[in-house]
């Protein structure tokens, strides 16, 4: 199970009844806005990003920071992942397909009218793999990540 507050990550195991790790920047004063679990490989890792427009990227088994990525927008309000890329919903009203490789954005997303809130990702049988996003302009919008 894993629970974001504004200054940490935490990972609980839910057999042992437990804390398992704390995922944190001891360094920053900013505050956490979202984060994401994803598989890279036969690794997991953890996803975080702040009001600072850097995306933190933590080692899920070992708790220890392995990347932080400099982005040129900030204000995240959502990041899932998307095979090798990832999807970062921003306050101005913006979803950017962002490649977790070369650190560049491939692709942006602009329907809302005013700040996004959140993002997710699900699989409908009748579109495939989709994303809704909500935005504060009283819309939720069915994105198909195939068009």
């Amino acid at each position: 199970i894993l629970v974001c507050n504004e200054d940490n990550i935490k990972s609980y195991d839910y057999n042992k009844n437990g804390l398992y790790k704390i995922y944190e920047d001891k360094y920053s004063f900013y505050k956490l806005l979202s984060f994401q679990i994803y598989k890279y490989y036969q690794n997991f890792k953890i996803l975080g990003s702040c009001h600072d427009n850097i995306i933190r990227v933590w080692d899920f088994y070992t708790g220890k920071m392995i990347e932080q990525i400099k982005y040129e927008l900030y204000e995240f309000r959502g990041i899932i992942e998307y095979k090798e890329s990832i999807l970062i919903g921003i306050e101005d009203n913006l979803i950017q397909f962002f490649d977790l490789k070369k650190h560049k954005i491939i692709k942006t997303l602009n329907s809302h009218k005013d700040k996004i809130c959140s993002i997710t990702k699900k699989y409908l049988q009748s579109y495939g793999n989709c994303i809704f996003s909500q935005g504060f302009d009283n819309k939720i919008i069915l994105w198909n990540i195939k068009n």
